[in-house]
């Protein structure tokens, strides 16, 4: 079993039908939602369901497949991974990087 953990930006949408749907699917075990952060966290089998489901089964559940909604997300790696920073200078709104 893998874990993985997506922040959606749009935290209103975030319910437990999207937690009853998630956890319906073929191979995920747990979902749980804080909606206080605005995250999801899955458990799931790789050898039944794939990342690349999962997140387009929240974005359709949410209505969200055609805005830039994905926050962050965590696959807990097993090995060191670099983090990188990104710095845009005179950048008006967060959401005119999202939309960019």
């Amino acid at each position: 079993m893998k874990k993985l953990t997506i922040q959606i930006d749009h935290a209103n949408y975030l319910e437990d039908g999207l937690k009853n749907y998630l956890q319906s699917l073929n191979g995920t075990s747990q979902v749980t939602i804080n909606k206080f952060d605005n995250k999801i966290n899955i458990t799931y089998n790789p050898t039944i369901v794939n990342l690349k489901l999962i997140k387009l089964e929240i974005l359709l559940y949410l209505k969200l497949q055609n805005l830039p909604s994905m926050v962050s997300f965590d696959k807990y790696p097993k090995k060191k991974v670099s983090k990188r920073i990104i710095t845009i200078e005179n950048l008006c709104y967060e959401y005119c990087l999202k939309i960019g």
